[in-house]
């Protein structure tokens, strides 16, 4: 998966608590293989926000590939932790974009 994030300015509309957008492209597979790759990750992220280990006041982007369908849950959430904390350390240094690369190695571990 590829994460980007960006902080924002809290505002009375947005809040102040981390937000997701999720993507998964129609080359993953059909509709039913999409939602439940998606479904998948929004379980991840409420779980890590709900432990604290998402940024309050920013915005993450997830673009999700295959391999998040089929790899083990726990797996799945530590890379998505992982690659978003990645991210936002990225951010400050004016990245915004971390790739697959530690999390394609878990994901192929859980196949």
């Amino acid at each position: 998966m590829t994460v980007q994030a960006l902080k924002r300015q809290p505002s009375a509309t947005t809040g102040s608590g981390a937000r997701i957008g999720l993507t998964v492209t129609k080359k993953v597979g059909n509709a039913v293989v999409r939602n439940r790759i998606k479904r998948r990750l929004r379980i991840a992220y409420s779980i890590g926000a709900s432990e604290g280990l998402f940024e309050p006041g920013t915005d993450y982007a997830i673009i999700a590939r295959r391999d998040a369908l089929h790899a083990d849950f726990d797996i799945l959430k530590a890379s998505l932790i992982a690659n978003a904390k990645a991210a936002l350390s990225n951010a400050g240094r004016g990245k915004t974009r971390v790739k697959e690369r530690q999390s394609k190695q878990h994901m192929k571990q859980a196949s």
